[in-house]
């Protein structure tokens, strides 16, 4: 019984990892496939999402 319960609970440790890795794995690729704002905005629209006032 003992040896039952120490094997569903590493099988249960091993799939939250596995799934905890495909999450953080799934938003890092998310996140490197979308352009970088300086590739859709020109640079006075950059300026005034930073607050820099360009004379």
């Amino acid at each position: 019984m003992v040896e039952k319960t120490t094997v569903d609970s590493a099988l249960s440790v091993t799939r939250l990892a596995g799934t905890a890795i495909k999450d953080v794995w799934s938003r890092l690729d998310a996140a490197s496939d979308k352009p970088r704002p300086s590739e859709y905005l020109g640079q006075k629209a950059t300026h005034a999402i930073q607050g820099v006032q360009v004379a």
